[in-house]
């Protein structure tokens, strides 16, 4: 993924070419959602914004987390990974340590999505003065039924050495999570086995002096069918909290929506087991 910086330079100039793109696009939920942190932008086209606790899904610190998914219309085919399409990418804001420390971050992957469409996400950490990939913090995809899901099996390909995940694999838990985006996640995937959330990975990484930023990416492959998620927080060193994502909070929808929203989610969660159309799930309010 990214194998020289002048690949990588190119893609983010695509992806970040519009500053109205953190203007994101977001679907109402019952989580909420609302601008993201100054600094941060959202890929032209691309979905995604900031969401409280919702079901399987609390913040791995704090009251709130970011996400993004691959229901935006970003191209991802620049990524690299083989048979990319859509999907969305979030570039933060610049930060500097002027002596070495380890840098840590909380990553939750999310899918409805499996069998022969391997959506998948990538967290990469950038040089910020050459946009050069420093490392490769994290990698996930659908995989088959029940195949580990982080770090990935097959494309995106493994993280980089030095990177350290905590714990060392992750599978999608088999419950239903959401909504996230107007978006419920699990039970069940695409054809067979367990959907819903991997729980938080926590990635770290040895910073030397220098001043980076960091690139997530949630794609689709083969068709936009389906849908997968990134659920990012409590970005840090040991010197402290970089990004805690806890802005003035979201206005949640009215509880009784909410619950009605959750059991029809749990009723669409059963319709995977033994396929059915490859459409998008997303409740519109």
């Amino acid at each position: 993924l990214f194998r020289s910086k002048t690949q990588l330079g190119a893609a983010m100039k695509t992806m970040f070419k519009s500053g109205a793109a953190a203007l994101f696009l977001c679907m109402a939920s019952a989580a909420g959602a609302q601008g993201l942190p100054q600094g941060w932008t959202l890929s032209d086209g691309g979905t995604g914004g900031i969401a409280t606790a919702v079901a399987d899904l609390p913040p791995s610190e704090g009251q709130q987390f970011a996400f993004i998914d691959n229901t935006g219309a970003t191209d991802l085919s620049v990524t690299g990974v083989a048979g990319a399409t859509t999907g969305s990418a979030l570039l933060s804001s610049v930060f500097s340590v002027d002596t070495a420390r380890t840098l840590s971050l909380d990553l939750n992957f999310l899918t409805n999505d499996g069998e022969d469409f391997p959506d998948f996400a990538v967290v990469q950490l950038i040089d910020a003065t050459t946009m050069a990939n420093v490392a490769t913090l994290y990698t996930a995809n659908t995989t088959c039924d029940v195949c580990r899901a982080v770090p990935a099996i097959g494309g995106p390909g493994d993280v980089s050495a030095g990177v350290s995940l905590n714990p060392g694999a992750a599978y999608f838990d088999g419950q239903f999570a959401g909504l996230l985006g107007g978006i419920p996640y699990g039970p069940g995937k695409w054809v067979s086995g367990t959907g819903g959330a991997t729980g938080w990975v926590t990635t770290s990484y040895d910073l030397a002096p220098g001043s980076y930023q960091l690139a997530f990416f949630v794609g689709n492959v083969a068709d936009p069918g389906l849908e997968s998620a990134l659920a990012i927080d409590n970005i840090r060193t040991d010197a402290g909290l970089i990004e805690g994502f806890e802005m003035a909070p979201p206005v949640p929808e009215p509880g009784a929506w909410s619950l009605l929203l959750g059991g029809l989610a749990l009723l669409l969660g059963k319709r995977f087991v033994g396929g059915g159309p490859r459409a998008h799930r997303g409740v519109t309010a």
